[in-house]
């Protein structure tokens, strides 16, 4: 089994796209039945499908979205999966502050450790900030995310 990605401790992941050479005779929009029965219930497969040969889940990936969640106030059943900031500029202001990371750059300064070793370039085609009822969440499209990446743009 291959994943797409990997994710930086404390971020989930929804969409996340695997692969695997499977031998079985039981037809590919089964197998995702079959799959979930053995699963447990925090992993869920949507569907499976069969791909063509050199498939890869991670180097075959084109693009990848990300969303960071900032709330205002913590709730029970969100505040695990959202950074907490009680008072959060407006989504207008933000979306001009990431004008310039749109395009190829080099983001050695929002990574550390093992992102930064070797080529630091990603693409981002994407940036928004939308605001929702006492939250706010960054919408971003990208070619790939280095370690810590997203964390680190967004405290900046």
């Amino acid at each position: 089994m291959i994943g797409a990605g990997r994710t930086d401790t404390g971020v989930h992941a929804t969409g996340q796209v695997a692969s695997a050479l499977v031998a079985s005779s039981i037809p590919a929009d089964g197998l995702a039945r079959a799959l979930n029965s053995l699963l447990p219930p925090d992993i869920h497969v949507a569907r499976a499908r069969i791909v063509p040969p050199g498939f890869h889940a991670r180097f075959s990936a084109i693009r990848r979205i990300y969303r960071y969640r900032v709330l205002s106030r913590p709730g029970p059943f969100r505040r695990r999966y959202a950074w907490v900031r009680h008072r959060l500029p407006g989504a207008a202001e933000l979306n001009a502050a990431m004008t310039p990371w749109l395009g190829g750059h080099s983001f050695h300064a929002f990574t550390q450790g093992e992102g930064a070793r070797g080529n630091t370039t990603c693409r981002i085609d994407r940036a928004e900030w939308r605001e929702r009822e006492g939250r706010l969440v960054l919408v971003l499209a990208a070619d790939r995310f280095l370690y810590r990446m997203v964390r680190m743009m967004v405290a900046t």
